[in-house]
């Protein structure tokens, strides 16, 4: 088969799955009781889709060029922000306008922010979880209190601090944050199972005589 007849059957192929996916995500919107089971399915969607974006953001900024721009589109049109991007700053390629767009904006559904916040509200929801005041701290769910520190780091994070670069033309210190907030995620993936879904007992082993 011809390399390019073959081409367009893969993206004839990924256009069906697209919109397969698409269908699929419509009924889990509108036909899912809101009840736990679907919190802890937003919930997984949220540390997914925070994973996925800081690895873009990694991927797009800290290890790309310094020449944003080529990387900075295809990063826009992934992350399905191109259009919310150029409504707020038109066509001018900033590093800190991207992290603008897709770390700290709390109203682009496809940003970190939004992804922290949203996963604090449907944790908040659970039983046990819920907001109370004059709450004792021992008593609030770890795996809350770790979704609430990463949402209030990237909330007190300055975009033009992170859009700095060293000598070396590195952005160190955007790097170091995604990379915490990565491994963050698995911790509190690692929280949610333990709490919710293991069925195994700890048992405490014998002294040894």
């Amino acid at each position: 088969v011809h390399p390019e007849l073959r081409l367009v059957a893969q993206m004839s192929l990924l256009d069906r799955v697209v919109v397969i996916l698409s269908a699929f995500s419509g009924l889990l919107t509108e036909n899912t009781t809101r009840g736990h089971g679907w919190r802890f399915l937003q919930i997984g969607r949220r540390l997914e889709r925070t994973w996925q974006t800081a690895d873009l953001l990694l991927a797009a900024l800290v290890q790309g060029p310094t020449d944003i721009e080529p990387a900075a589109t295809i990063l826009l049109q992934i992350a399905d922000s191109a259009i919310t991007y150029r409504s707020r700053f038109f066509n001018e390629f900033r590093t800190e306008f991207i992290l603008e767009s897709l770390l700290a904006d709390e109203a682009n559904p496809r940003s970190i922010g939004y992804q922290l916040a949203t996963l604090v509200e449907h944790l908040h929801g659970l039983p046990g979880y819920e907001k109370e005041a004059n709450r004792d701290q021992d008593e609030i769910p770890p795996s809350l209190v770790l979704a609430e520190r990463l949402l209030a780091s990237v909330r007190a994070s300055s975009m033009d601090d992170l859009a700095a670069r060293d000598a070396q033309q590195n952005l160190g210190a955007l790097e170091e944050l995604l990379r915490r907030l990565q491994g963050s995620l698995y911790d509190l993936s690692a929280l949610l199972a333990a709490q919710h879904f293991s069925h195994c007992t700890l048992l405490r082993l014998p002294a040894s005589s």
